[in-house]
């Protein structure tokens, strides 16, 4: 269906036991051991849901969460009360608890009605005090916490303005200034028990720096290894959405030259897409918007 977006995420299991309490470390493990393969490919896909959809295609994706064929939802817009209860009908059919995500950014009034929304980011950006970008997150993540979604698909993150990204949804085009926003809203939200996932980062800019070996796989791109996006991806981001909807056209060119440049196990961290964690320290998650592509 067109109105089914799948997001494929890397886990990398290790951040769970990095950021959980032991008891939730206990929880994590119990329930992952009671999967089976299919259960635990289930988890790494997501459903785009509107509370605004026909009943049919409600029950829909109840039947595939039901099945296990789902990790979690992603609700676009629609109404607080329908939504509410959409996700208490979709959670209470789950076997193992879904990760309900929304892009609240701006508060969740831009995508529901009769919710508080508050300044888009490009005007966030304008505000003198920096502090009140902490004071709107802390207030978006009570708002979410009170519809019961865990997971907000903000900061929006990159300065560039790429094809995927307008500039009314950025910060700014300072990457310095941009990425202390970034952290002051990521900040707001985990202090609200809310994880924060950032997008989108413009890999298609990235190069892989390793002479036979002589060097691990380094990013080069302006924006994303200079200091102040080091310290966004090692303090608290839970997960990141990149900017890859032209990723093939720039990357498979260079995977002959690349395979001569580089040693062997640096091809092969290229090439199974391990070139966010280990470079920059990151331990979050990976989700790719594979509906866009």
């Amino acid at each position: 269906n067109k109105n089914v977006f799948w997001c494929s995420l890397l886990i990398v299991l290790t951040s769970l036991a990095a950021t959980a309490q032991p008891s939730k470390e206990k929880w994590v493990d119990s329930v992952f051991h009671t999967l089976n393969e299919n259960d635990k490919i289930g988890q790494i896909f997501f459903a785009r849901l509107s509370s605004h959809a026909p009943e049919s295609f409600v029950r829909g994706i109840g039947k595939k969460v039901e099945s296990g064929d789902l990790g979690g939802v992603i609700f676009t817009t629609g109404t607080p009360g329908r939504q509410a209860r959409i996700t208490n009908r979709l959670q209470a059919d789950a076997k193992i608890p879904l990760l309900i995500s929304q892009d609240a950014s701006s508060g969740l009034g831009h995508l529901l009605d009769s919710a508080l929304a508050f300044p888009i980011p490009i005007a966030q950006g304008a505000i003198a005090n920096d502090s009140m970008i902490y004071s709107i997150a802390r207030t978006i993540g009570k708002q979410m916490t009170a519809m019961g979604i865990h997971m907000s698909l903000s900061p929006n993150a990159t300065p560039v303005h790429s094809e995927t990204t307008a500039p009314d949804i950025l910060y700014g085009d300072n990457p310095t200034s941009v990425t202390r926003r970034s952290l002051l809203h990521m900040k707001g939200l985990h202090d609200e028990g809310i994880l924060s996932c950032a997008k989108y980062f413009p890999l298609k800019s990235i190069e892989v720096i390793d002479q036979k070996g002589k060097s691990h796989i380094k990013l080069y791109h302006d924006t994303i290894v200079s200091q102040p996006y080091l310290h966004l991806f090692r303090n608290g981001l839970n997960a990141v959405i990149p900017d890859a909807t032209v990723l093939h056209l720039f990357f498979e060119p260079k995977k002959p030259d690349l395979r001569k440049k580089l040693a062997d196990a640096s091809f092969d961290q290229f090439e199974s897409g391990d070139f966010l964690h280990q470079p920059l320290g990151y331990e979050g998650v990976v989700m790719m918007d594979l509906y866009s592509l």
